[in-house]
């Protein structure tokens, strides 16, 4: 199991146990798995396949502590600047506020 497939499977045993829902099937899976679709639906909705590779890119550069400069930034990256930027307006106006 994936950690959103865990969170998932998580949540609705702690909502079944809090009385908040009822689940009638003999095993949460199938119910995890159309969660899981659905999330996974938004997300391919939301960014594109570069949009995508590039906020990968950047994460993966963040945690292995890279720097990249300005003259690099779009090789490494895979998206100039200014359209990183666009994909992060587009991801904070779309992901809800925990």
């Amino acid at each position: 199991m994936n950690n959103i497939t865990e969170a998932i499977n998580k949540a609705l045993v702690r909502l079944e146990e809090e009385g908040d829902i009822v689940i009638t099937t003999t095993t949460l899976e199938p119910i995890v798995e159309e969660i899981v679709g659905s999330i996974g639906s938004c997300i391919n909705d939301l960014l594109d396949g570069n949009e995508y590779r590039a906020v990968t890119n950047s994460l993966n550069i963040l945690v292995n502590g890279v720097v990249v400069n300005n003259e690099n930034f779009q090789t490494i990256i895979g998206l100039d600047k200014n359209e990183l930027e666009g994909v992060l307006e587009k991801l904070v106006s779309k992901i809800p506020k925990l």
